[in-house]
Order: structure tokens, then sequence, then C-alpha cells
């Protein structure tokens, strides 16, 4: 359930239930409104229904995958939505110039890593 005065909502897709699980707990215990998707057509449902501050976003999922996620953003009007995208790929700053995103963390990442990435984005929201 959301907090009722969160500093911002974080969007976070990831298809490993456990990522997700410990992204959200993490985040939640630092007052962050946390919504979360496994997949990429469930993170668009949440992303028409609510504005997040930030994106946190795995680049491989089945189906519609990070990369698909982000040319979906950007066609539909979501492009002012940062978005870092999560990977355990080599090179996760080229794979976060080629989707567009503002950010990357590349896994494994550690809990300070991950606490200045989101307050970096979420700072003046």
């Amino acid at each position: 359930m959301p907090s009722k005065n969160p500093k911002s909502s974080i969007l976070v897709v990831d298809d490993d239930s456990t990522i997700v699980s410990f992204l959200e707990m993490a985040l939640s215990f630092e007052g962050f409104n946390c919504l979360t998707a496994t997949s990429g057509e469930e993170a668009v449902k949440l992303v028409q229904h609510f504005k997040p501050s930030l994106i946190l976003l795995d680049i491989s999922m089945p189906r519609m995958d990070g990369r698909d996620f982000c040319q979906w953003l950007h066609t539909n009007g979501h492009c002012g939505i940062p978005v870092v995208v999560m990977t355990a790929g080599q090179n996760a700053a080229r794979t976060q110039e080629e989707v567009g995103a503002q950010d990357c963390l590349a896994k494994p990442f550690d809990l300070s890593e991950l606490r200045s990435c989101v307050e970096r984005w979420t700072r003046n929201t």
C-alpha cells in the first residue's frame, strides 16, 4: 500500500520478482511510493494511470523488453519521466544511450548506489 506522504513515486520494472521485492522494500523504507511491474506490458498500464517521478527499468525481459518499453514511452509522450536502466550487461552506459535513458545501474549494484541514483533523479519532485 502506498505511503500517505511519499517523497516520489518510483516505478520498478523487472521480470525477476526477487529484484522487484528487494527494490520495493528498499525504496519504501526510504519513503518512496513504489509501483511495481514484472513486464513491459504491465509497466505501460501503470504509466498510463500514474505518473511516476522515476522509472527503474530492466532491459532484458520477455515479450516487451526495456528497449521496447522506452520506445513506447517516447512515442506516447512520456519522455519527461526519467528512466534508469538496470542491466547485467557489460555495457550498461551504452545501453543507457541506446534507449535514451537518463542513467544506468549495472547489476549487481549495492544499496548505496541505488540510493544515490534515486536521490539524484527525485531530488526536486
